[in-house]
């Protein structure tokens, strides 16, 4: 029987002794910068605003908001594109965000909605063409 194993029944704190631990080195936070962090919010923030839209019609436009400011935050922070796609895909989520601000006032609440939420999506075909994954596919490696 190893020394940290107690008979069961035994009142000295039942079938496993206390064992202290040292705090582990590594955060789950580790190697993750700005850039995946600001990708990541923006994914789940477009996913959800998505589900609510197949629940209603237009959605829900605090989570269409949430979504359409991630996807800003996450675009405006990158540097230079990694391939031709990934800068087609920038250049068409820059054009449908310009067209969206300059109109937005004059939208009913549905179109405002939708059109919204269609500048945020943009943003996951950016997400698409910048990932490493695509790169190596696409070029063999990362550039």
């Amino acid at each position: 029987m190893s020394a940290g194993r107690q008979p069961k029944g035994v009142p000295v704190g039942g079938q496993f002794a206390a064992t202290t631990h040292a705090e582990p080195a590594l955060t789950l936070n580790a190697g993750k910068d700005e850039e995946h962090q600001l990708e990541r919010a923006s994914i789940h923030a477009i996913y959800t605003a998505g589900r609510g839209i197949g629940r209603n019609r237009h959605g829900n436009i605090d989570r269409i908001t949430e979504a359409y400011d991630a996807a800003g935050a996450y675009v405006d922070s990158l540097g230079a594109a990694r391939n031709p796609p990934e800068t087609e895909a920038r250049d068409a989520f820059q054009e449908l965000r310009a067209q969206f601000e300059t109109e937005q006032d004059h939208l009913d609440d549905k179109t405002l909605r939708d059109r919204k939420f269609e500048v945020a999506q943009q943003a996951n075909w950016v997400s698409e063409y910048r990932s490493d994954s695509y790169n190596n596919r696409l070029f063999g490696e990362n550039p």
